[in-house]
């Protein structure tokens, strides 16, 4: 049990870390500026996710 609980602590630390980075960015950048890059970070996830699925024809296996 004490493992899970310094996991458990380790995650909510991880989190609130995370939190405040991305509070840091927003203010640095601006509103416009935070949403242009949150935008062009979900395109990436979704290109590279695409990817995955269907891999270039250069990248398919030889037969």
């Amino acid at each position: 049990m004490d493992r899970f609980k310094k996991l458990l602590e380790a995650r909510t630390n991880l989190a609130t870390e995370r939190f405040k980075f991305l509070v840091q960015v927003r203010e640095l950048l601006g509103l416009e500026r935070f949403q242009q890059l949150k935008a062009e970070v979900r395109q990436h996830r979704m290109k590279r996710k695409l990817g995955r699925r269907h891999p270039a024809k250069g990248n398919m296996p030889v037969k």
